[in-house]
């Protein structure tokens, strides 16, 4: 079943090189972003361009596997953030404004900013049935975001991670079930938890795409 997955997310990599102009891959440092990069880099003849969206917030094991990454595969890295709302903005005060201003809007003006024309992503298919595609542009926009592992469970995401030998942030090991911002995640305990948190998230990421971002 995974192997078949595999070879349609490879499709899908490979074509949208066929036609994209300036393609970028996002990268948070998380298990999914992760192994997008790793499939776009497998396809891809030239080095990668990788866009990592600094909140400030992350944790330094990120940071530090981030770079690691950007040392072992030679990809281009590129860092942003969104520097005016920081000047004023209380991290996680209100999570659904703090993503917006520092995930969305940061996303949306590198997007212009580097002119990407193709966005690959690590999303999979949980939030709003729109966004379940290999391909999904926002209304508005001419950058299109590209999610080749969209139909992957989690389970399959570790199970690529494992059969390939790829190096993971160590958070996981620490007992995160997702890797973001410091004020936001926390370890989880059991299944129950996991849920619980996953789903609040998913409260807060659906209404940014509400708003057209991520």
């Amino acid at each position: 079943m995974v192997e078949e997955k595999i070879k349609t997310a490879m499709e899908v990599v490979k074509n949208t090189f066929s036609k994209a102009k300036n393609p970028f891959v996002i990268f948070t440092g998380g298990k999914d972003s992760l192994t997008t990069l790793h499939l776009v880099r497998r396809v891809s003849t030239n080095p990668v361009n990788v866009l990592f969206i600094d909140t400030s917030a992350h944790f330094n094991e990120i940071y530090l596997f981030i770079e690691k990454m950007r040392r072992l595969w030679g990809f281009n890295l590129i860092k942003e953030k969104n520097e005016e709302a920081l000047k004023g903005l209380k991290i996680a005060e209100d999570k659904t404004e703090c993503c917006l201003q520092l995930k969305g809007i940061a996303l949306k003006n590198s997007i212009e900013k580097y002119g990407i024309d193709y966005l690959f992503t690590g999303f999979r298919g949980e939030g709003e049935e729109a966004c379940r595609n290999e391909e999904y542009i926002f209304p508005g926009e001419d950058c299109i975001r590209i999610n080749p592992i969209v139909h992957f469970t989690e389970k399959e995401v570790w199970e690529y991670i494992k059969k390939n030998n790829l190096p993971y942030c160590s958070l996981y090991d620490k007992g995160y079930s997702t890797v973001d911002c410091m004020p936001c995640t926390i370890p989880t305990e059991g299944p129950d938890e996991c849920s619980a948190r996953l789903k609040d998230k998913e409260l807060v990421i659906n209404k940014l795409r509400s708003l057209g971002y991520f």
